[in-house]
Formats: C-alpha cells, sequence, structure tokens
C-alpha cells in the first residue's frame, strides 16, 4: 500500500515537472500572436464572415478638381481606418471607412507657387471646415454584384471566390461636413493571395450637396476663370488585409 502511494506521488510529480517544461517553453503572448489567432478564427470554414481591415500605407485616396476654364487641382487624403465584410457566399455585408480631412494635401503646386496657401484654404470654411469636422465617413448601404449570372448564382447560393476582378455597384452614405447623402458608384472589388481584399474606384461628387458652394458654377455673378467646377473626382485605390 505504501508502494503503490509512493509510485503515485512520483508519477504526479513527474506530469507537474513535465506541465512545467511544456508551459516554459511555450511563446509569450503578445498582439502578434493574437492577431495571428483571430486570423485562424476568421478563417475557421463555419464562420459566417471574414473581415478586412484597411491596410492605411498601402492605400490611396486621390482628389481632382477643375476650374470651368479650365486647369485645376488635384492631391490626396488620407484615411483613419476602414472595413469590409464578406459573407461565405462572397457578398459584402459590411463596409465603414474613416477618412481624415486635415491629411488633406495638394499635389499639383510646389510650396512657391501657393502649395500650403491652397491647403489652407481647402480647410477653411470656405470649404471642408476640418476644424470643425475633421472626419469624414463612408457607410455601405448596399453592394450589388454587376454581373447578372454571378448574381443570379449568389442569390441560389452558388459561392464565388472573388479571384478575378468582379464589377460591384456601391450605394451608400458619405457623411462631410456634418451632412450626410447618398451616393453610389462602380468598384472593382478583388480578392488577393495573403488573405487580402483589393478595391479600386472611381467617384464624382457634387460638392455642392454638401454645403461647399465657394466659386461654384451656380454662382452667375462670378468671373468665369474663378469658377469652380461642381464635380468633384475621388480615385480609389485601397487594400485591405484579414487581421491586424
Amino acid at each position: 500500500m505504501n508502494k503503490l502511494i509512493l509510485m503515485t506521488g512520483l508519477l504526479g510529480v513527474s506530469l507537474a515537472g513535465g506541465l512545467v517544461q511544456n508551459f516554459q517553453t511555450l511563446p509569450p503572448l503578445t498582439t502578434a500572436n493574437m492577431c495571428k489567432t483571430q486570423d485562424l478564427t476568421r478563417a475557421l470554414p463555419h464562420a459566417q464572415d471574414m473581415e478586412y481591415l484597411l491596410r492605411n500605407q498601402q492605400s490611396s485616396l486621390k482628389w481632382q478638381a477643375a476650374y470651368l476654364a479650365g486647369g485645376g487641382h488635384s492631391g490626396t487624403l488620407r484615411f483613419n481606418d476602414g472595413k469590409v465584410r464578406i459573407n461565405a457566399a462572397n457578398q459584402i455585408t459590411q463596409a465603414e471607412f474613416a477618412i481624415a480631412m486635415h491629411t488633406l494635401q495638394n499635389t499639383d503646386l510646389k510650396s512657391e507657387d501657393g502649395k500650403k496657401d491652397l491647403e489652407a484654404h481647402l480647410k477653411s470654411q470656405d470649404f471642408f471646415a476640418v476644424a470643425k469636422y475633421p472626419e469624414a465617413h463612408f457607410q455601405l448601404l448596399k453592394a450589388t454584384y454587376l454581373n447578372t449570372q454571378h448574381l443570379a448564382a449568389v442569390q441560389l447560393g452558388t459561392h464565388y471566390h472573388l479571384d478575378k476582378v468582379e464589377k460591384f455597384k456601391i450605394e451608400g452614405k458619405l457623411t462631410l461636413k456634418g451632412i450626410s447623402r447618398d451616393i453610389s458608384f462602380v468598384a472593382d472589388i478583388k480578392k488577393l493571395a495573403q488573405d487580402q481584399l483589393s478595391i479600386q474606384a472611381e467617384i464624382s461628387l457634387d460638392r455642392t450637396l454638401w454645403g461647399i458652394n465657394y466659386q461654384n458654377a451656380d454662382l452667375l455673378n462670378s468671373v468665369k476663370d474663378g469658377i469652380i467646377a461642381n464635380e468633384i473626382k475621388i480615385y480609389l485605390d485601397l487594400l485591405l488585409g484579414q487581421g491586424c
């Protein structure tokens, strides 16, 4: 009996030592490890949605505005964040983006040609009132396949892998200067290797819908050379990826 108790005790000590050794060899729980765990969770077959987060440094938003008499200016903006969710049938179920308006830059002028003055004017009350409205927001309302064959298949439950560029009609709400307006545009969307998503689009916006009326085309008494077209062009080239 005493031998049995002694052997049981030795076995318990041995197992405990093995467990301690195994715990000691585990890597520390870092943010990177947590991200890998989240990636594995999102990649599980039973997961309903896949979430893609904006890769800000690898994405671009370019803008272009023109004078009615010719010429104009162009520049860039950066995002604060963004995400897209896609379900198992490769339908886009959610998309949200926040634009950091203070990052507005002009790219066609040099410093000595008035670059900083133009940027300051665009951030002023005449245009985007950045001090009062530091962020612009886009929220998806609906995304529709434009390829009718794919749309019909998706409606029947067929899964597409988005391994080639697909055109979507994107309908959403853009909030700028505290004013929300519905917008729509066509976007090219494709899943890339390494769990990444590419989105490219060209968008036309009427700035007057958001109260940006400075030197607009409806001011009949303005000098023609100073009139700025109401339409602003936006060019998106976005890269998103799963995880942190």
